[in-house]
């Protein structure tokens, strides 16, 4: 009877957590991201609208993107979807710096305190 229960607990234990990730993955806002990047001064998050502008921002290496989270009193956090360390942030207001040898296509979410995100882009030339 023991031998059983070993062999089920470790079904039971990732079947109990692996539901929560899928959750938290319906929860995330996929916006229309065209290949072309827009170019843009700074990247303007809206958790009301669960919008982010542009949803595609052209960037240079060596640039600094200024991130605003609306309405004012939101915070958001930005995370790298493919590992790119320098693509991260997090506050009300805050910057990205883009490094000097970043090229290529960058995507990244952008997450809020009520576990909701959105799906944007950066594209480096």
């Amino acid at each position: 009877m023991n031998k059983k229960l070993l062999l089920i607990a470790p079904v039971l234990v990732f079947g109990l957590n692996e539901p929560l990730k899928v959750e938290a993955q319906d929860n995330c806002v996929i916006p229309n991201v065209p290949d072309n990047c827009q170019a843009a001064r700074q990247i303007t998050i809206n958790k009301n609208s669960m919008d982010v502008s542009p949803p595609n921002i052209c960037a240079a290496p060596g640039q600094t993107i200024p991130v605003q989270v609306r309405p004012i009193g939101e915070t958001a956090r930005v995370v790298s979807k493919g590992g790119a360390d320098w693509l991260s942030g997090d506050g009300g207001d805050f910057e990205i710096y883009v490094p000097d040898d970043a090229s290529g296509d960058f995507d990244y979410a952008i997450y809020f305190p009520d576990d909701s995100c959105i799906d944007p882009r950066i594209s480096v030339d």
